[in-house]
């Protein structure tokens, strides 16, 4: 991979394995380095994938087997025929965080398929795209106030920039029984947050923090002394 010259931390992912580190820096001068290998050791628990049927001119809904993603699709959305197809999701956890984002939970990888198993990759119209995120997860995360979930986004990992795009989205805090709940400052009421968003095509989508959404929080009672050339802040 293309790095700059400088001290490098590598980590790699894997889908069914969790995120491993290489246990010293990279160090990059003139030339490449080869022979850094890094072994995935712990596993990590991933549902089946759900493939549904799916008529493209009459358009309908998906859910996978957990519930936990749900698509609404309009009729010739994927095409104007009348055999059926597929639509079929693969969670995943081999979601990097970049600069721009950091990925929350697993993702999804949707893909859309016409009667003779052709990958259906334009859509005409957009689908509706939902995506709960669980509550152990918003703690694990330290998501656990409205402020810090409410920049929650869904988004998808583009391969021609090796980046997330994020896709406005509308955030939703549900109790146990999946109905709608207005959620207090921790939001010990809510067991659940569904993020849904317009999407023109299918790709892997995850939940996302902007990078700029983590930033610190701005400090306060600051002082400072100035100085011709510089400001100390105390």
């Amino acid at each position: 991979m293309p790095v700059s010259a400088g001290s490098w931390t590598v980590s790699a992912i894997a889908d069914g394995f969790a995120v491993a580190t290489y246990s010293g820096a990279v160090t990059i001068v003139n030339s490449s380095v080869s022979g850094i290998a890094i072994n995935l050791t712990t596993t990590v628990t991933l549902e089946a994938p759900t493939a549904l049927p799916i008529t493209p001119s009459q358009g309908g809904s998906f859910r996978n087997s957990s519930g936990g993603l749900q698509l609404s699709i309009p009729a010739n959305a994927l095409g104007s025929s009348a055999n059926t197809g597929q639509i079929k999701s693969t969670e995943t956890n081999s979601l990097v965080q970049t600069s721009t984002a950091r990925p929350i939970g697993t993702g999804q990888d949707i893909k859309a398929y016409d009667s003779s198993n052709n990958s259906i990759s334009t859509l005409n119209s957009n689908v509706t795209i939902s995506m709960d995120i669980g509550s152990t997860t918003l703690v694990s995360e330290s998501l656990n106030s409205t402020t810090s979930a409410g920049r929650l986004q869904l988004g998808y990992f583009d391969t021609s920039l090796s980046d997330w795009v994020p896709i406005p989205s509308t955030v939703s805090y549900l109790n146990a029984d999946d109905v709608q709940v207005t959620p207090n400052a921790t939001l010990s009421n809510v067991d659940h947050v569904n993020l849904s968003a317009l999407v023109d095509h299918f790709s892997v989508f995850g939940t996302i923090v902007p990078s700029n959404a983590v930033a610190p929080a701005t400090p306060t009672n600051v002082t400072t002394v100035g100085a011709v050339s510089s400001i100390t802040v105390s």
